[in-house]
Formats: structure tokens, sequence, C-alpha cells
């Protein structure tokens, strides 16, 4: 037997990952149709909750389905192991069932499908849903598309769209604040019923994009290549027995090393230049 409380939270995480609350979008960016609920397979996310614990989702699976409909098997593991079962259709992210792998029996199937969230999303967008749990308890939710905020989790930065859920039926009246960003999906959830609340932040997702490497990192590089390249001029003629640097963007009295064209240099090869370098970096030094 699941115990109350157990099954609050599941039911709470289960509202949070509702795409309706997917983050918000410019009309011009719905057009050129951002998506606030990706499901690719093998993507998964990692969420921590502000007092303890988190959760992960995985997308598991694409089956089809009569009428050629492609059904996802979205899994949803934190202690207990839930299967939620999505689709996408025009303008919509429909949810089919979920189903809780450990407790037999125990399953909500949806039909007609659950009009999940209006993907892509835009700020002043609305929709209601009434229907029952998977207690069998009778539910309303009315949510609302508030808007574009710039929300920063442990994953990162984002553009998230804000959306709110009031949520009536079967205890507390809740409400449940989600906020989605274009390509990622859920990055912060925060819901309240009554006394209880709960709280969610993206933390890691597995398709993440490596961040940038900083300008100093490149300064550093170009500084690097150009301490092997002057060391490789022991056999030009230019090459004086004293070190001194000179600063970025000066030249060289003896070498014309700063910015000149050194695809005209002679013995191209022998001193080190890479075949696509046409110019050494402003910050050379140079031998005198």
């Amino acid at each position: 037997m699941i115990s109350t409380r157990t099954l609050l939270t599941i039911l709470a995480a289960a509202l949070v990952l509702t795409p309706e609350a997917f983050g918000r979008k410019s009309k011009a960016e719905a057009k050129a149709g951002a998506d606030y609920f990706p499901l690719r397979v093998g993507d998964s996310w990692t969420y921590r909750n502000t007092e303890e614990g988190g959760y992960t989702l995985k997308v598991l699976s694409e089956e089809p389905h009569e009428g050629g409909q492609v059904r996802y098997v979205v899994e949803f593991l934190s202690g207990v192991k839930i299967n939620h079962v999505y689709s996408k259709t025009a303008g919509w992210v429909l949810f089919h069932a979920e189903k809780y792998l450990e407790h037999e029996g125990l399953e909500a199937t949806y039909e007609p499908p659950k009009q999940y969230l209006p993907n892509p999303l835009v700020a002043g967008q609305k929709w209601e849903w009434t229907g029952k749990d998977p207690t069998q308890v009778e539910h309303h939710e009315s949510s609302r598309v508030v808007g574009s905020e710039n929300v920063t989790v442990a994953a990162g930065k984002f553009r998230a769209m804000k959306v709110v859920s009031e949520i009536t039926g079967g205890g507390a009246p809740m409400t449940r604040t989600n906020w989605y960003a274009a390509g990622v999906g859920l990055v912060k959830s925060a819901t309240v019923a009554g006394q209880l609340k709960y709280a969610s932040e993206l933390t890691d997702y597995s398709f993440k994009k490596k961040p940038l490497k900083s300008p100093s990192d490149k300064r550093s590089r170009e500084r690097a290549w150009s301490r092997k390249f002057l060391d490789k001029l022991v056999e030009n003629p230019f090459k004086r027995a004293v070190e001194n640097p000179v600063p970025p963007g000066s030249c060289c009295r003896h070498v014309p090393v700063c910015g000149s064209v050194i695809s005209q240099w002679p013995n191209r090869t022998a001193i080190g230049l890479p075949p696509t370098q046409d110019r050494l970096p402003a910050t050379t030094g140079c031998i005198l």
C-alpha cells in the first residue's frame, strides 16, 4: 500500500511535470516552432527538491500507435517508478496515461487524452481540464501562461515561460507554478497545497551543451602558440640573443612579427606555421 503522504508527493510531482507549465515565449518564437516539451528518446533530466531528495525523468521509448500517432513513454523515478505516456499533435502535447509500475492496478488512463500543454507556448494562453486522478478523485485545473522570466537554477540560466495552474478537488486547493525553457523543458517548479509546499529545480540534463570557452582561454592559447612559434625561429636570420616581448599591438624592429603577413615568409613549414595561419596574433612578442 502507498501511504497518503507518499501518494500526495507523487501526485504533486506528476502535476509538476505537466507540459502545461512549459516556459513562455513570444509570438515570434512560437512561430519559429520552439519546443517546450522535448521528447527525444534517451534524453534525461535530473531535479532536486528544495528540502530533500529529488527525481529524474527519462524518455524511454517512442511507440507507433493506431492512426499513425507516436506515443512517448517517459519514466519518472523518485523512490517509486511511474511511466507517463504522451503524444504530440498540432499545437498540443497530449497526456494519455500514467502507470505506477511497482503497485499493481494503480494506473490512470485519460480518454479522451488530456490536453496537457499548448506547444509552443504564448503569453496569455488559457486552458482548463476536468477529470479523475489515479485515485479516481475528480479534479479541475485552470491554467494560464503568465509570461517569460529569467530563471537561474543549478543547471544554469534560462529564459523561461511561467505557467500558473489552479487545481481544485480532492482536498485543499493547489496552486502550481512552473517555469519551462524552450528546447530544455521544465527548469523550476513550485506547488502550494494548504500547509504543504513542494519545489524543485533542474540540476542537470543529458543534452546540455558544453559552455563556450572564455576569451581569456583563447588569449592564453594564442600566447602559448606565439611562444612556441618564436622558439622555432632558431634558423631565421632575424633571431637575436635577447628575448624582449613587446606590448600587444606593437611590432618588432628586427622581426616582422605582429600582424605581419607570414604567408610570404620563407621556410614556412620549418618554423612550424599552421597551414591556415595568415597572420600572427597581435600579442606575439619579438626577439631583438
